[in-house]
């Protein structure tokens, strides 16, 4: 080290002398100063073309460190050779900060707040002041859905825990896109946006929550209570145009070896319980509800046996007016024969 650094000042002493450029081993001394390696027309006190490695020590921490720095404060730039954009990181002289501009190396214009790290910890990007560990000013964009391995695309809230769902791995805790596609199994086109909470999933507004689901699966909207064995539970009233429930129905009323009760029974029925067999009565409905399919396919039972009653009662009177027109009939001749 002792004899480079004799080396170096005795090339300084003859540039000095001779009063004109020198090379010596690949390197350039200018009579400006600027100093080249690897060029012979260095524009900079010290240009260097070429790779570079420091071997840095410290002597009071282990390794060591370059400074670069001016009355503006500690600058680093790198430039593009090919673009000659320019990447510059900033540490300003009221310190506390390390901040990322980047120059198009064509017009100087400088794009200021790319990537900000203060001192506390707080991260920016987009913005010189973050107030949060992590504030990002514009958009966030997750391009990658269709992952079949186990990098989740999506935003992880608590772990890196995944899941496999339809040959897509997914996360636990969190939020993102998978490319499923309904009516198909291609996994081409990311339509699909997911949240995942492995315990359930809670909905607030107005610091009230409004909706949970539940592990199992179970939605309760109104009301955090779970109602086990149903999978939708809503506290208030549902407004729909059409509801479809998919339940078994009351044609067998209509088969011969259906019991058709008759209609003393059921008049007896309604005087001992006051509401029709096979119908809950109000106080059932008042304290436990109906359930919509069953209680349709009940009413469906009561419409059709009365229609039995009233096609009986149809061949009934029809057997009455016939006996009824013979009786006339009959009547009408005594009393024309009476009358001869």
């Amino acid at each position: 080290m002792k004899k480079q650094a004799l080396i170096f000042c005795l090339s300084l002493f003859i540039l000095q002398a001779n009063a004109q450029d020198q090379t010596i081993n690949g390197t350039t001394f200018k009579v400006n100063g600027n100093v080249g390696i690897g060029t012979t027309t260095p524009s900079a006190d010290l240009e260097i073309k070429g790779n570079m490695k420091l071997g840095l020590t410290h002597t009071l921490v282990d390794g060591g460190y370059l400074s670069v720095s001016s009355k503006w404060g500690d600058w680093m730039t790198f430039v593009d050779g090919y673009s000659n954009d320019t990447y510059n990181f900033h540490n300003p002289n009221n310190g506390g900060r390390l901040e990322l501009y980047i120059e198009d190396g064509q017009t100087n214009a400088r794009n200021f707040g790319v990537f900000t790290v203060l001192k506390s910890g707080n991260i920016g990007v987009g913005t010189k002041t973050p107030s949060e560990k992590l504030q990002v000013n514009g958009l966030i964009r997750i391009p990658s859905a269709n992952n079949q391995d186990n990098n989740s695309p999506g935003i992880v809230l608590a772990s890196n825990d995944d899941f496999l769902y339809d040959n897509q791995y997914l996360n636990h805790y969190g939020f993102g896109f998978h490319g499923y596609q309904d009516g198909s199994s291609s996994h081409t086109e990311p339509n699909n946006a997911y949240m995942s909470g492995y315990f359930g999933v809670d909905f607030f507004t107005n610091g009230q929550n409004r909706m949970r689901i539940s592990r199992g699966g179970i939605v309760s909207i109104g009301s955090v209570e779970r109602q086990l064995g149903y999978k939708l539970a809503v506290n208030g009233n549902i407004k729909a145009k059409e509801i479809r429930v998919e339940t078994g129905w009351s044609d067998f009323v209509f088969e011969d070896s259906y019991n058709l009760p008759s209609l003393k029974e059921v008049e007896s029925h309604i005087k001992e319980k006051g509401h029709l067999k096979d119908i809950p009565s109000a106080e059932e409905v008042a304290k436990h509800g109906i359930f919509l399919g069953k209680m349709d396919s009940k009413l469906l039972q009561k419409i059709e046996e009365l229609t039995l009653y009233t096609i009986d009662q149809e061949k009934r009177i029809e057997n009455l007016e016939s006996k009824n027109e013979k009786l006339i009939a009959l009547v009408e001749k005594l009393i024309n024969k009476q009358s001869e």
